[in-house]
């Protein structure tokens, strides 16, 4: 069954006369008053009376028994209880959809496969074995409703997670994909080091203040303030301490935090030069990439499906001790651009300050094999100067052009 995306047919979904008398029995039962509450009898009842089984080879190692059956033995394959849900909400009167759920499905995740959605068939097979749950959708009322097996309960369909895909299945061997819309993600990172104030910058120390705000999907993944401040103190100056923590706003969909960080050294000191790591923050939009998206990776094979649209605006400044100046990039600014967006970055010397900036655009959409360089070597653009390093010296030794 690895490579034939098919569901079961109208006679395998009779529920049978058992799964039936449950039914009737529910829907009279006075405590259920809202179709929420049918829907989550339904889960409960597929949930708690039928045991899940996983078979070696995944879902598609064996067809499917009839609904019936499955009830009868009180054990199935996850496919399996998501028919006898399928079949549950017909019987209530419902229009239910099977479908198979995961994430990236549209690109290819590395070599496994791909699908741009164009419903001529091709594309199903290959999706199938990638995608992670069994979900059934029907609509009730203005609300899209899931359920799944292994979950007692019915959901809304406004608490779809983000990104999903989904390839919804019918008896006909025909199917269609669907993708939940996933909001623009935004990183802003504004850092400025500089030497404590009467510090000459080795003996009396640094100190460091950031400000970062992360929204939409690059929210998700950071969920504790508290981690994150340590995280970027920990950025800002590798060994120092972290000394204050502002949330100005944490909600689901945006965290937005002020830190301070104080260090007694800023870098690593090799005899009369210091060696400073630009302070990037380890949240940023290259750090939410599609899994298919290794920048490693000169040439692709497959196309490389972006569902999640962002944009990121870094802007660092460090302030140089009096005497010392500092190796840097050159000053000016350059522009990358690729089939999705763009990214910039420059550099400002002056006033005993160096100050870097960078921000990248990417939308969502399709790229193409042909496509990839030019996103990679943007995005490695913008990656380089996250490995790149500052070197200050006293001004006296002279500066590296």
């Amino acid at each position: 069954m690895a490579h034939h995306v098919r569901t079961a047919g109208a006679a395998a979904l009779d529920p049978g006369p058992e799964l039936k008398a449950w039914l009737a029995t529910t829907r009279d039962d006075p405590t259920v008053l809202t179709t929420a509450d049918l829907l989550h009898r339904i889960a409960a009842r597929v949930d708690h009376r039928i045991a899940a089984v996983a078979l070696p080879g995944g879902p598609w190692a064996r067809a499917p028994r009839p609904v019936a059956e499955v009830a009868a033995t009180a054990v199935g394959t996850d496919w399996e209880r998501a028919l006898v849900l399928q079949a549950l909400l017909a019987e209530a009167g419902f229009a239910p959809e099977l479908g198979l759920f995961g994430r990236d499905v549209r690109g290819d995740g590395g070599e496994g496969g791909e699908g741009d959605g164009r419903g001529d068939g091709t594309e199903a097979p290959l999706i199938a074995d990638r995608l992670d749950a069994f979900r059934v959708v029907v609509r009730a009322g203005d609300d899209n409703w899931g359920l799944a097996p292994g979950q007692d309960r019915a959901w809304s369909g406004s608490s779809d997670q983000p990104g999903r895909t989904g390839l919804f299945l019918a008896s006909d061997g025909g199917h269609r994909l669907y993708a939940v819309p996933t909001p623009p993600g935004r990183c802003t990172w504004t850092a400025h080091l500089a030497p404590t104030d009467g510090a000459d910058g080795a003996a009396g120390g640094w100190t460091a203040t950031a400000e970062l705000t992360l929204a939409g999907p690059y929210r998700d993944r950071h969920q504790d303030a508290q981690d994150l401040a340590s995280q970027l103190a920990a950025t800002l100056l590798p060994g120092g301490e972290l000394t204050a923590v502002d949330v100005h706003h944490d909600t689901p969909t945006e965290l937005s935090l002020r830190v301070t960080a104080t260090a007694a050294q800023l870098g690593d000191t090799l005899g009369d030069l210091t060696v400073v790591p630009i302070p990037w923050p380890a949240a940023g939009l290259p750090d939410h990439l599609p899994p298919g998206a290794r920048l490693t990776d000169p040439v692709r094979t497959l196309p490389l499906w972006v569902d999640t649209p962002g944009t990121e605006t870094c802007r660092i400044t460090i302030t140089l001790p009096p005497g010392l100046t500092a190796d840097a990039p050159r000053a000016g600014q350059e522009t990358f651009s690729h089939a999705l967006g763009q990214v910039t970055r420059s550099c400002e010397h002056g006033d005993g300050q160096v100050t870097l900036t960078r921000s990248i655009d990417l939308a969502a959409g399709r790229i193409s094999p042909d496509q990839w360089p030019g996103l990679r070597a943007s995005l490695t653009a913008a990656e380089r100067w996250r490995s790149r390093s500052l070197v200050l010296r006293p001004t006296t030794t002279g500066a590296a052009d």
